[in-house]
């Protein structure tokens, strides 16, 4: 199994999606400070002090004006962020080809299906899947 369709989407791999991401994530930057002043603003329940709130909002906009400002830092950011993604959706193909030819998980491969219900419901259709292929 390659890096398309690990939940049979058929993207994850694929160039265009990375550009799309990549053009998403600059927009939702934007959006995002406008969301994190407002949550301050209404006094968060995170954040319970006035200099908290300070802290908060001079970090937040530190880290985005610094990705705004150095397209360099902002595109390094970006680029380890999407391998840390593509070894997520490794870890899951490797999850997904275990249990469809029935071998044993390890504990972390086992915590990682615990804690995802879209995994969990992925997994029972593949093996569903594979039972109804699966020669007599």
């Amino acid at each position: 199994m390659d890096i398309h369709g690990v939940y049979g989407t058929g993207v994850y791999g694929s160039q265009n999606y990375l550009q799309q991401t990549y053009a998403k994530d600059q927009e939702d930057m934007k959006s995002s400070q406008a969301t994190e002043r407002k949550a301050v603003n209404e006094k968060d329940t995170f954040v319970s002090s006035e200099a908290g709130m300070k802290a908060l909002r001079e970090k937040s906009d530190y880290y985005w004006n610094a990705r705004r400002n150095n397209p360099e830092l902002d595109r390094a950011l970006y680029d380890q962020d999407k391998a840390e993604a593509l070894k997520d959706v490794a870890k899951v193909q490797n999850i997904v080809m275990k249990v469809v030819s029935g071998q044993q998980l390890t504990p972390e491969e086992q915590e990682m299906v615990n804690n995802d219900p879209m995994l969990q419901m992925e997994l029972e259709r593949r093996k569903m899947e594979a039972e109804v292929v699966k020669p007599q």
